[in-house]
This record gives C-alpha cells, structure tokens and sequence, in this order.
C-alpha cells in the first residue's frame, strides 16, 4: 500500500540541501530557535550547498564560533558588497552574537532576494548557552568543492532513484519524510545503486547517506 504523504514544511527538512533547477524556485525565508538550528547543523553535515554565515567580528569568530561557518563582519565597510558576492541559491543559517547585527542581514538578504535564509534567534551566545560546541581559529572548508559527494538522478524521480558513490565502500541511505521521520533505510554495497522507490507517494522527502566520507543530505521529488 502506498504511504500517504503529507507535506510539511519543517525545521529539519530544510537541512537537506543540494537544489536541482526543479527545485531551484523555493524560497524558504525563517527564524529558527537554536535547538532548531542545531538539527540542521547536525543533518546537513558538510554540503557545499549549505553555508553558516557568522556576521561578528574577526576576533569574536576566532574566540568561537560554530565549526565550518564563514565569517563576513558586519561592521565591514564592504559588507553589502561581500553578501552581494554569496551564491543567492544556496542554504544560509545566520547568526551573529545576539540578533543586533544579523536581524537587518536577514532583511538585507531578503531584499537581496537570497533563496533559503535561517536565522538563528538570539545567536552564537543561545548556541553557547544551550551547551552546544564551537571552535576557535578557522574552520571554514575552503575546498569543499573539491569533495566528491554521492550523486542522486533523477530528481525529480518517479519509480526510481540511482545513487551514484564516489569510492566503493557503500554507506548507509535514508529515506525521511519532511519531518524528519525514517522511512526506509538501505545499506549499499557498491559505487552505483538503483533504489526502487515505487511504493513511495508524491511529495518531497530527504535522502541522508552516511559513508567514510561524511554525512551527506539532499531533497528529493518523487513524482
């Protein structure tokens, strides 16, 4: 029996992150409690799609900051040019110290007309208060284009989905609705598998695959 499938848009979901031109048309604009914040942290894991933005200073950034943000200072005489210069397509979670500066960001990158923007209420000091991690020093993934991330066609898909592998080693796949809810997981076993996904209604699910490369997410149609 097919599952009956109801789409909502949730906080984990937006953690799922490589845009298809389909897909590319969504605009996701909110503000996100930290607890919130963290599970899109923690379900992204290193997707080049995906981007903190830290809008301290330097000093404050390298004091601590959540690992892999970039940092972009807001009092920067350039700042709007430097927001100008992001990828307006990808997946941004904003945050400063405490809202003061990343409240007008989040309005100027509104404005600017960026796709999909998460604004962390209350900033790194609710993150650090929470009990939550952070680094020092630089921890941005310059190179994270260079990383070789599965590769998941079609989308949207109908009766199957193939996952291409970048090594042989396999990995896990999950299938989540937009909720976060398992629903299915497949362990593969080769560089290339077809997943039949047949039994699986309309609507937009994510895909989590964990191998010895990282954790990697992406939402899917299935049509």
């Amino acid at each position: 029996m097919k599952k009956i499938f109801t789409i909502f848009i949730s906080l984990i979901a937006f953690a799922a992150f490589s845009q298809t031109k389909q897909l590319s048309t969504d605009t996701i604009r909110m503000i996100v409690t930290v607890a919130q914040a963290k599970n899109i942290v923690d379900t992204t894991g290193v997707n080049p799609d995906f981007i903190i933005l830290d809008v301290r200073t330097a000093s404050e950034y390298n004091n601590a900051h959540i690992a892999n943000a970039i940092n972009i200072d807001y009092y920067n005489a350039s700042f709007s040019a430097l927001l100008d210069a992001l990828d307006h397509n990808k997946m941004y979670l904003l945050h400063c110290a405490s809202g003061g500066r990343s409240t007008p960001t989040f309005s100027s990158m509104q404005a600017k007309h960026f796709r999909e923007i998460y604004h962390m209420n209350n900033g790194l000091n609710a993150w650090i208060s929470a009990g939550y991690p952070t680094v020092t020093g630089s921890t941005y993934i310059y190179n994270v284009n260079t990383i070789n991330f599965p590769k998941l066609y079609p989308n949207p898909a109908k009766n199957y989905l193939n996952i291409q592998m970048p090594s042989h080693e396999g990995g896990k796949l999950s299938i989540m609705d937009m909720q976060g809810k398992l629903l299915q997981e497949i362990f593969l076993t080769s560089d290339f598998q077809c997943i039949d996904m047949s039994d699986f209604s309309s609507g937009m699910y994510i895909i989590k695959i964990q191998s010895t490369e990282g954790v990697f997410t992406e939402k899917i149609s299935i049509q």
